[in-house]
């Protein structure tokens, strides 16, 4: 029987949310999710990286839960693990009460606006993958703060909802170019009024 993904994978224990915290653990979901089933040999190219560096990464993620082999390749004479992500999502719960669950789960955002701001560093160093026609780019930071109501929240989630299934439903396509967001909403203290 093939391995079928679920839905959503939820975030449970700390070490998930220690490797989750891992950069270079992002990026091979990311391309497990993208371009798998697929074997260490053929995952190296694609993120970048020899595949010998990654065998070690993987297994770190198989035993969290977030990778699942799935079968073999023949190579020549030897066989090659294939493997999968266990799901098309990776949620964490609410934010977490526990002290510790908190901290790691600061440190994975952290995590992941670090590898923001890698993919921002490369792109700004190679203009010919950059795409500006008009309004339309490929390359965009804004930060903006705003006092919103709920309704405009609601707006807000339904609209970084809809982002995120622009990106969902090409997962898998070999179509346009590989592109990343990142977004983040917080809410801010009150700035202190002056006197």
């Amino acid at each position: 029987m093939a391995h079928r993904r679920k839905k959503r994978f939820n975030l449970t224990t700390p070490d998930q949310l220690r490797l989750i915290g891992s950069p270079i653990a992002i990026e091979i979901i990311q391309a497990i999710r993208q371009k798998g089933p697929i074997s260490i040999r053929d995952l190296g190219p694609i993120i970048g990286r020899k595949p010998n560096s990654l065998h070690y990464h993987v297994r770190k993620l198989v035993k969290n839960g977030f990778v699942v082999q799935t079968g073999t390749n023949r190579s020549g004479a030897r066989s090659e693990a294939v493997y999968d992500v266990v799901a098309e999502a990776i949620v964490g719960a609410d934010l977490p009460k526990n002290k510790e669950m908190m901290e790691l789960t600061n440190a994975g955002v952290g995590s992941m606006l670090r590898l923001a701001q890698r993919n921002w560093d490369s792109a700004s160093k190679n203009p010919e993958i950059v795409f500006k026609e008009q309004t339309i780019t490929n390359l965009r930071a804004h930060r903006l703060s705003a006092r919103l109501s709920e309704e405009e929240l609601h707006k807000v989630n339904e609209y970084i909802v809809k982002i995120l299934d622009v990106f969902k439903d090409s997962i898998g396509s070999d179509d346009g170019q590989m592109c990343s967001v990142t977004l983040l909403l917080t809410p801010l203290e009150e700035y202190s009024k002056k006197q």
